[in-house]
């Protein structure tokens, strides 16, 4: 079955089909690329503020925080995988409505 429908498919709908699958596989690993970053950053913030609570024998004294390095990042990435989520279901959505309007 699958074969017949794909020897019917004319090919401009292969080409668009291409395009579409380039596209949703383009931002499945563009989140999951901000998904490990997310994670590293989490990491790196967990590391350095247990590292911020050993004893150093008290010979050097660190003043400044190193979490504000992180801080604008790790409070845009979530918003920015929030988005391409958003993105890759609208095209999903609207993949299946043209292809239910073609049934018809």
């Amino acid at each position: 079955m699958q074969r017949a429908l794909e020897q019917d498919a004319s090919p401009a709908t292969c080409g668009r089909d291409d395009s579409f699958r380039s596209v949703v596989s383009d931002l499945v690993s563009l989140i999951g690329h901000v998904q490990a970053s997310i994670e590293l950053i989490e990491t790196a913030i967990a590391r350095e503020s247990s590292q911020d609570g050993q004893d150093d024998g008290g010979e050097v004294v660190v003043l400044d925080d190193v979490k504000p390095r992180y801080a604008a990042a790790n409070a845009a990435l979530p918003a920015r995988n929030v988005s391409l989520r958003t993105a890759l279901q609208s095209l999903l959505d609207a993949s299946k409505q043209f292809r239910a309007g073609e049934r018809h």
